[in-house]
């Protein structure tokens, strides 16, 4: 997973997560001093199962967002 300009951020997406294959919306705060939201759908969890990338962008916060690439290892 790379978060494009991060400062502290971390994003956690479980096993079960995916399996699940539901929408699900993640705080990727970390140890940044602002919090950011990203939501993963249905169909991200789908293409993430398939061993194929994401790509998502968090909500803004103070001015920005940023892009995140999700992969499953």
């Amino acid at each position: 997973m790379t978060i494009a300009a991060n400062h502290g951020h971390v994003l956690v997406v479980a096993t079960a997560d995916v399996t699940a294959a539901a929408n699900k919306t993640y705080d990727i705060t970390g140890t940044a001093t602002h919090g950011h939201m990203v939501t993963v759908t249905a169909a991200n969890f789908g293409t993430l199962a398939g061993n194929h990338s994401i790509n998502v962008t968090t909500t803004s916060t103070n001015g920005h967002t940023h892009n995140i690439t999700v992969v499953c290892a």
